[in-house]
Formats: C-alpha cells, sequence, structure tokens
C-alpha cells in the first residue's frame, strides 16, 4: 500500500486527527470505532507534536518506532507532518442487472441515484426522459475514520462527531455530483433519490441516530423523506429519500425489493444483501400467505475481520 506524508497544520488545533484526515478525503481503518483497540490507524509522526485526544494540552509520546494511533489523538498548536498508509479507494460498484445505459439525449434533464453505504458511496446519473444511465461512480465512505460498522459510528455521533459524520459525506457526495456532471455537459441535476440503511440516511441529513443505539432500537424516521437540495446544502433541486422498514434494514432494501418485483411472484423469494450491513428479505409467495419477513446481521466482521482477533 502507498505510503503518503500529510502535513497536520497548526490552524488544526484541537481536531481529532482522524475527523481531520477524512475531510482531507484520506482513508484510515478505525474498525473499532476509536477505541484504540484494533491498532489499525497507526501512523508515524516526522515533525511537530500531537495531543492526547482526551486532554488538548498534552502531548501524545509516539511508541519506541515513532507511530501512535490516529484515533487517540488531535492536532496540536505546534503541527505535525506524520507518514500514513492511506486509502483513496473508489468502493465497489456495478451497474443495477437489466439496467439500460447510453449518452445523456440533448437538453435531457437528469437525476441522481444514490446509495450510502456503510462501506461505498455509489452514484448512477439518470436521465429522466430516457431513464437510462449514463455515468456512475463511487468512493470509500469518509465516515470509515469514525469506525467499520453502524454501532460504531451512532457511538461516535454520540460522543460530540455528529456534524463531522455529516460534513464529510456531504462533502463526497458534493464531488460526486461533480464527476457526473461532466458527462452531463455540466448541467445541474434537477432530482435525487437517496438510499441506505437508518443509520447513514440519519447522518446524512445530520440527524442523530442515538435512538438505534440501544434497545429498542427506535430511529427518528423511517418514512419517505422529500426535501430540498438547499436542505442540505446540495446542488439539486428536489431530493427524496426512500423509506426504510426498521432500524436495521434500510431504503436500499426497499428498492431492491421494488426492483425485483418479489411482490408478484407466486412462489417463496430471498433478497439478500451481504454488505458491511446485512440484510435478507424473505417474501412467502402469493401461495404461501403473500408475507414478508425481514432480518439484519453485522455481516462485515464476516468479510473484513474486523473485531475478530482469532479464528
Amino acid at each position: 500500500m502507498k505510503q503518503e506524508k500529510i502535513v497536520i497544520p497548526a490552524s488544526a488545533v484541537g481536531m481529532p486527527l482522524l475527523t481531520f484526515l477524512a475531510e482531507c478525503g484520506v482513508f484510515l481503518s478505525a474498525d473499532c470505532g476509536g477505541k484504540g483497540t484494533c491498532g489499525k490507524c497507526r501512523v508515524k509522526l516526522l515533525e511537530g507534536s500531537l495531543s492526547q485526544l482526551s486532554s488538548p494540552d498534552s502531548p501524545l509520546a509516539p511508541d519506541a518506532d515513532g507511530t501512535l494511533l490516529a484515533c487517540q489523538v488531535r492536532a496540536s498548536a505546534e503541527g505535525a507532518v506524520i507518514l500514513l498508509s492511506a486509502t483513496k479507494g473508489q468502493g465497489l460498484t456495478n451497474t443495477a442487472l437489466g439496467a439500460q445505459t447510453g449518452a445523456l439525449l440533448a437538453d435531457e434533464e437528469w437525476g441522481i441515484a444514490l446509495d450510502i453505504g456503510t462501506t461505498t458511496l455509489a452514484m448512477a446519473g439518470v436521465g429522466l426522459t430516457s431513464k437510462r444511465i449514463f455515468a456512475t461512480t463511487s468512493r470509500l465512505n469518509p465516515q470509515k475514520n469514525f469506525g467499520a460498522d453502524v454501532m460504531s459510528r451512532i457511538s461516535a455521533s454520540i460522543n460530540g462527531q455528529l456534524d463531522a459524520l455529516c460534513r464529510v459525506v456531504m462533502t463526497a457526495t458534493k464531488e460526486m455530483i461533480e464527476e457526473l456532471k461532466q458527462n452531463a455537459n455540466k448541467k445541474a441535476p434537477v432530482r435525487m433519490t437517496v438510499v441506505g440503511n437508518p443509520t447513514m440516511l440519519h447522518l446524512f441529513c445530520g440527524i442523530s441516530p442515538e435512538g438505534m443505539g440501544k434497545s429498542p432500537f427506535t430511529p427518528v424516521f423511517l418514512e419517505t423523506k422529500v426535501l430540498s437540495g438547499k436542505d442540505l446544502g446540495l446542488p439539486v433541486d428536489e431530493m427524496t429519500i426512500l423509506p426504510s422498514i426498521s432500524a436495521f434494514v434500510g431504503s436500499d432494501i426497499t428498492a431492491g425489493m421494488l426492483l425485483s418485483r418479489m411482490a408478484e411472484m407466486e412462489k417463496p423469494s430471498i433478497l439478500m444483501d451481504i454488505g458491511t450491513n446485512g440484510e435478507i428479505v424473505l417474501y412467502t409467495g402469493k401461495e404461501q400467505g403473500d408475507t414478508f419477513l425481514v432480518t439484519s446481521t453485522a455481516a462485515g466482521p464476516a468479510l473484513e475481520g474486523a473485531g475478530i482477533s482469532c479464528g
């Protein structure tokens, strides 16, 4: 993995290092959510100093090899230069099965489909007349610096990081929209539809997901939200957030159920989304009760090793 030097200016004094890096588009693995237990956010201090997260006036001495955990420090008035193995990946995305693709028509208005995944942000530009995808883009969710899973990000938001969590994903969304505009003759989109798990949608809207961090796991909203892009500072006229089902079964699943036309099937069928937050939908079929059953689980650790010490 490529190493790079990052300058932490004195003007950033007091800012947690992981927050500073996220806002610079630099991503570190912080799977434990900043508890200092996974050790994956280790950086090397080359110059200057960094203060203890819990005691801003006290510098934190690096280990014998010159390294320290980024989740345990904040920028100091002295400034610093660090060396790290950072990720600026694009995440994983693909064109939806069966979706039509092609260039945007002349003078055609266009809209955006955005999937806010716990790990990956995926966006598509769609012609509103042709219904065709003309461009896609994706990147790692910058909230990765605040923890690998939804519970760690809920914890981060409770501990004063809600604004930062919202700000970094909003910045990434704006940058992705600008990328798509290059394929739309720089014309602005008129509409955006957003899906994701409820925690990601709460953070996107700047709403605390604290209620989903403990039993009985109560979200602030599950229903459809129709907003002006100006409400969130985005360059789009109208924005629709699709409805979720429960605290851990989101609107990405709602959209998948609609697209797959499960409700029209006579026989039982299953839809599975095995991501950082894994969800499964079972439709019994019209012949077997016409019922939907849904559940979710933390699938990320099985794929990424987050929080697993052996086995």
